[in-house]
């Protein structure tokens, strides 16, 4: 019995692997296999909360506040390879198959908000990780997910602006900050140099990613020092700092979604992504306020939806020249084919 987070990487790799590469062949050879690794779920949960069947249930692991309800991590992490069947079960061509997750998905939802969510917005235990997954994978109602963000801001101002999240809650953790407004407190998290932070292991001279926040001074024991893990926090800066993601409705970046998260604390990022159809490449230097400016390399056969920060009277160029764009959740969208761009905001 594999436990919940580390059992459920038999639906979360080929997903992923899906997403990166639109190899739609890694769903295939794996769908009986996932199939029967949420049957085997279902039967023992019953009731939609996932507390059995769940191994040795490391939950968040080596989380500095460990106090996350071992059942409600369980369930949201449940609900998220639920969803992410029924994404794999349409890409396939299985209607019928994805509207059956979506059904079991919202019988967690439901399940989930009876027992672990209050009036108030509180959920569970009140850790920063019981948020984050209860917002990530769209626990709460849509009324009170303002609630709980404001929650996890809390949690985090009260900590001296630091994180609490271990193995399960941390993947989610920025995302669900920039996601709902506060990018700003992602960064903070981001650019931490003391305990617990990257940039701790960091200022202890690590040149690869500790299993514990404090490997420093952690149990001898059970203690790696190159542990991917928190290193999960890569993912983030390559999508929303650097801006390269690809999309649902194409995925392996077949449509490339370019859109840099700005924080006034750092005012440049470039990264290169080699993604099956050649390089992509994400240049910027600017400021929330601006100026702002990009340089962009999009591989052949491929299009790009690009997110540039925009104010009113703002113009794009390209090159110089004023390029068409839209306005879009305040950014504006500038719609590109293949090829080299240097896109400007003034």
């Amino acid at each position: 019995m594999g436990a919940p987070g580390w059992g459920d990487a038999g639906v979360i790799v080929p997903w992923t692997t899906w997403i990166q590469y639109a190899d739609k062949s890694v769903i295939e050879k794996n769908w009986d296999a996932m199939q029967r690794w949420l049957e085997f779920i279902q039967s023992r949960n019953p009731d939609f909360i996932r507390k059995n069947g769940v191994g040795p249930n490391f939950a968040d692991w080596l989380a500095p506040d460990p106090n996350t309800n071992k059942d409600l991590l369980a369930t949201a992490y449940w609900a998220l390879i639920a969803d992410q069947m029924s994404q794999m079960a349409h890409a396939i061509g299985k209607e019928s198959d994805a509207k059956r997750y979506q059904e079991v998905v919202q019988s967690i939802r439901a399940a989930f908000q009876k027992a672990y969510i209050k009036d108030d917005g509180t959920v569970g235990t009140g850790t920063q990780t019981s948020y984050v997954v209860a917002l990530y994978t769209k626990m709460a109602p849509d009324t009170l997910e303002p609630a709980l963000v404001d929650k996890l801001v809390k949690d985090i101002e009260a900590r001296n602006w630091h994180l609490s999240t271990g193995f399960l809650g941390t993947p989610f953790l920025l995302f669900t900050l920039a996601n709902h407004g506060h990018a700003d407190v992602a960064y903070r998290l981001l650019l931490n140099e003391t305990y617990p932070s990257w940039g701790y292991m960091l200022s202890k001279g690590a040149t690869t990613w500790w299993e514990r926040w404090n490997g420093d001074t952690g149990d001898p024991a059970m203690n790696s020092y190159n542990h991917y893990a928190f290193g999960s926090v890569i993912a983030w800066v390559y999508r929303y700092s650097a801006g390269i993601d690809t999309s649902l409705s194409y995925p392996g970046f077949k449509e490339i979604i370019v859109h840099p998260h700005l924080d006034s604390r750092m005012s440049a990022a470039r990264a290169e992504y080699e993604s099956v159809y050649g390089k992509i490449v994400s240049d910027w230097k600017g400021t929330p306020d601006g100026p702002f400016s990009i340089h962009l390399a999009i591989p052949a056969n491929t299009s790009a939806k690009v997110f540039v920060p925009s104010r009113p009277g703002s113009r794009v160029t390209e090159s110089g020249k004023p390029i068409e764009s839209k306005t879009e959740g305040g950014a504006a969208v500038v719609q590109l084919g293949s090829g080299t761009y240097d896109l400007a905001v003034k």
